[in-house]
This record gives structure tokens, sequence and C-alpha cells, in this order.
């Protein structure tokens, strides 16, 4: 989980750097701007900086749970705002069904949503060895810049939506063996 959140802080970064653009014609998809590695590096910083509750320079097991639960909260409030479309404090029936479909499993959607998913995993090998020991901040910020720096292929500081894909696909074929269901035996 630990590792998790800091994946999800560093894709989120890269999301964060990447607001969308309109689209040339009404039936295109929208194009987002290319993520930027210095606006990337300025965002794990502050993430840092707002997750360091003692301000000693590293991030102990405990702030980094602690950040984890804020963040979960956040997320929590983000999308009980989106459902509840008449703002009274509950989410009705109607409200429910009428929400987007949203995460891995909506057929034929944007998963934009999930875009922490794929850096999550890299950064949580990353820092794997730190999940019961202090993170330094250099360690932090490096660990999401590396994965940055894996995406960006071109190595010109800025992630294209084709990097972007490309690495989304790398990792789904990475993935895909472990992800398929053994067939039934012969049979039955």
């Amino acid at each position: 989980m630990l590792l998790l959140s800091a994946g999800l802080l560093s894709l989120g970064a890269v999301a964060y750097a990447q607001a969308p653009a309109a689209p040339a014609d009404a039936g295109a998809k929208p194009m987002r701007p290319p993520a930027d590695r210095a606006a990337l590096k300025s965002h794990l910083e502050k993430r840092f900086d707002a997750a360091d509750a003692n301000k000693d320079g590293s991030l102990t097991p405990q702030e980094r749970q602690a950040q984890r639960g804020e963040t979960r909260a956040k997320m929590r409030e983000h999308m009980f705002a989106r459902l509840d479309a008449d703002k009274n404090g509950a989410i009705s029936k109607a409200e429910f069904a009428a929400a987007p479909a949203r995460g891995p499993h909506a057929a034929g959607k944007d998963r934009g949503g999930h875009r922490g998913h794929m850096a999550g995993g890299m950064m949580r090998h990353q820092l794997a060895e730190y999940r019961d020991k202090p993170i330094s901040r250099t360690q932090f910020v490096d660990a999401g810049l590396g994965h940055f720096d894996r995406v960006d292929t071109d190595h010109d500081g800025k992630i294209t939506s084709a990097e972007r894909d490309a690495a989304r696909k790398a990792m789904r074929d990475r993935l895909a063996p472990a992800h398929r269901h053994s067939p039934p035996p012969p049979g039955l």
C-alpha cells in the first residue's frame, strides 16, 4: 500500500502536468499536451513536502500512511461530489445509475481516472527497499522521474501522447500473461 501510494503520487503528478486540450473536431478524441519533466519534478517535490509532517527531509512509513489516508479521503469526497448531481448530500439510485462508467473495467471507456496505475507499479518496484524505512526527498523525486524518463523515449523532457500510448501498450503486454485465465481442462 505504501509503495502504491507513492506510485500513484508519481503518476498523478504526470496527470497533473497534462491538462486536457480541446479536440480538433467534435468527433476526435481529446489530445493531452505533452507532460513536462520540470512540472512533474516540481509537483513531486510539493507532494513530498506536504507529506513530510515533521519537516525533517524524509518520509517515514507513518507519514506515508497518514498521507495515504488523506489522499483516500480526498478521493472519496471527490467521487461523492461527482455522483451527487443535485448536491443534496445524498446519492440517489438515479444519480448512481446516471454516473459515467469509470475504472479499468468500463468497456470502451477512457481510463483517464486510472492514470496512476502504470506508474504506481513502476515506482513501487523502485521504492520496494524503503517499505519499512524512511525515504529522502531525493529518493522519492528520483523514483517518480525515473518512470518519466523511461516513458520519454526521445529524452526531450516531455511525454507525448504517442510515448504515453506506447508505454501503456508495453505495460499491458508485460502484464497480459499474468492476467490471462487458464483454459478449462479438456472434457469440462
